[in-house]
């Protein structure tokens, strides 16, 4: 069994809270509804609109991904304090 798409809507509304600024989440938005629910094509159009957060965008959607689209957790694991390396 094909491993499932995430839903654009859903994949967007979870990440947006993860972004620094009002216009990143309105770019957000409008790659959603650019790509008709794709959200691969919309991140890729996403990482071409704002390079400077590109690596961010990325590893937003990684987590949230990993959070099973539920931004509580990723904005939870988001304000953990990085592990101590000593």
């Amino acid at each position: 069994m094909p491993p499932s798409r995430p839903d654009a809507r859903a994949r967007a509304e979870a990440l947006k809270p993860l972004l620094r600024t009002a216009h990143q989440r309105e770019q957000v938005d409008q790659a959603v509804a650019a790509a008709d629910g794709r959200w691969n094509v919309a991140l890729d159009a996403l990482k071409r609109k704002l390079p400077t957060v590109a690596d961010r965008l990325a590893a937003a959607d990684a987590l949230v991904g990993w959070a099973g689209d539920h931004p509580s957790v990723a904005r939870a694991r988001c304000a953990e304090p990085a592990a101590d390396p000593a």
